[in-house]
């Protein structure tokens, strides 16, 4: 991520939501709270700065990579996250002129279309952010996502096997044990689906039904 990072991808932005939060709770607790200099530039290119509440701008930051990646990333049609959202490597530059010294800095660049492989990893982080995100905030958007993620995700990662006489669900595997990061990345979907657990009964009062 950043300005001169013309594709945006699902394991690049998902993972920090959980953390995000977790900051916030730290930030929370009494004693703990503290304020933080923002540096950005404003809708009307000037390079600017803001003082903010810590945990309140952990929260808000987190709450922001989630939307963005809902609305960006999920793939309507299977219920789960695309890899990426492309472009053509195109890099561009700013020069700031400022007293004696010239700054290079890279220019935002718009990203192309959704697409890639879709792996239990990118669906997993989000899972676990939005149940993170529930948690911190107890908005019902939040958990209304929980249950259609996990059964979507099932529905789309996973095969009927059958394997001495008993039918289960196979997540996608490696050609071979020691190569490939499937087991990895089936390992943080399956950790997200023991967060959700604890609010499966919120989750099914007001989830869409799946």
């Amino acid at each position: 991520w950043g300005p001169g990072y013309n594709s945006k991808h699902s394991c690049s932005t998902a993972p920090i939501i959980q953390p995000l939060v977790w900051l916030h709770d730290i930030y929370s607790e009494e004693g703990r709270a503290d304020t933080y200099v923002r540096h950005f530039i404003d809708r009307e290119g000037n390079r600017t700065e803001e003082t903010l509440d810590r945990a309140d701008a952990y929260l808000t930051f987190a709450r922001k990579i989630y939307a963005w990646q809902k609305e960006h990333l999920l793939n309507p049609s299977t219920g789960v996250y695309y890899d990426m959202l492309g472009a053509d490597n195109t890099i561009r530059y700013d020069t700031v002129v400022s007293g004696r010294a010239k700054l290079v800095y890279r220019r935002h660049v718009d990203t192309g279309k959704p697409g890639g492989t879709a792996f239990t990893y990118n669906t997993g982080t989000m899972l676990a952010g939005t149940v993170e995100l529930y948690r911190a905030t107890g908005q019902e958007a939040y958990a209304a996502d929980i249950r259609p993620l996990c059964v979507k995700s099932l529905t789309a990662f996973t095969k009927w096997r059958r394997l001495d006489g008993n039918r289960y669900r196979e997540f996608p595997l490696d050609a071979k044990a020691t190569s490939g990061f499937n087991c990895w990345f089936n390992d943080v979907l399956m950790r997200a689906y023991v967060d959700a657990y604890a609010y499966e009964p919120i989750a099914s009062r007001i989830s869409p039904s799946s």
